[in-house]
């Protein structure tokens, strides 16, 4: 199948790396940098473009499963033990577990914050809803779906990059942070795609409060992951990296040769879409540069 337009002219797909557990959890600096998880095997990686090569960045006591970028030079990471861990990105941190921490939980959100939220979700839209609205439930004992009771305020903390007001919100069973492929910062008031699996339908979302998330249905296609360049095409990863354009339409399909779950925009020019595989990263340059 031709590769479709929106990715530069004989563009090739290339394999970057490879041997990973899963390189998943894709996110990138403002400068372009490109950073992804291994949870299996409890590393967080740099892409080094320079050198060719994914780097170890850290290693945790526990499973990183997604991370997003707080500027200037940080990452938030949301391991799978219900935790978030903190790192400074500098050109010493490769290779320096130490530079891993686990964040404080606080219970108060600060005035002017910004939330790192999943957007690519393999839950329901539901259960991202049930989290933003502090909404969680009691189950019958020995089962996780047979519900006794629906708890109205359920707690919710906030866990912030070291000087700076952006956090990642979390409580109760840890959903859908914990199923999560990529995250994306929110401002209220402030939009961004939003892709579930379960759901297998892609949303636009609005940050209205830190309690409330409004979506409309952008594409009857769920994925794992979702992202955009300034010419408004949307490209969705779900067993291949499909393309829409800002309307909704279908306008084409990268193929791939395993099974994509996480997608990044980044390079110096944020004109190269990066995308973690079961078991590789690969990168394809793009005419329109992300968002």
């Amino acid at each position: 199948m031709p590769i479709p337009n929106v990715f530069a002219k004989k563009a090739p797909l290339e394999q970057l790396a490879t041997n990973f557990s899963n390189a998943s959890g894709l996110t990138a600096s403002d400068a372009g940098e490109v950073f992804f998880t291994d949870a299996a095997n409890r590393k967080i990686y740099r892409w080094n473009a320079a050198a060719k090569k994914a780097e170890v960045l850290a290693e945790i006591q526990g499973q990183p499963q997604v991370l997003g970028f707080v500027p200037p030079s940080d990452l938030l990471a949301i391991a799978n033990e219900r935790a978030v861990y903190h790192l400074k990105v500098n050109a010493d941190a490769a290779g320096d577990a130490a530079k891993a921490e686990a964040v404080k939980e606080t219970s108060e959100i600060l005035t002017g914050t910004l939330l790192l939220l999943p957007v690519g979700l393999h839950n329901q839209l539901a259960v991202m809803k049930d989290m933003m609205e502090h909404r969680g439930y009691i189950y019958r004992r020995g089962s996780n779906t047979a519900i006794m009771s629906t708890v109205a305020d359920e707690h919710r903390g906030y866990f912030y990059a070291p000087e700076s007001k952006t956090a990642i919100m979390a409580g109760g069973t840890w959903r859908p942070n914990l199923q999560s492929s990529q995250l994306a910062s929110f401002a209220p008031g402030q939009s961004h795609y939003l892709t579930s699996e379960d759901d297998g339908r892609t949303y636009l979302a609005k940050l209205d409060d830190y309690n409330l998330l409004s979506t409309t249905v952008f594409a009857e296609r769920g994925g794992t992951s979702v992202v955009t360049d300034k010419a408004g095409n949307v490209y969705i990863a779900s067993g291949q990296v499909w393309i829409y354009d800002r309307n909704g339409k279908e306008i084409g399909v990268l193929e791939m040769p395993e099974r994509p779950g996480s997608l990044t925009f980044g390079g110096p020019d944020k004109q190269t879409l990066f995308i973690g595989a079961r078991s590789s990263l690969y990168s394809i340059r793009t005419k329109a540069p992300g968002i």
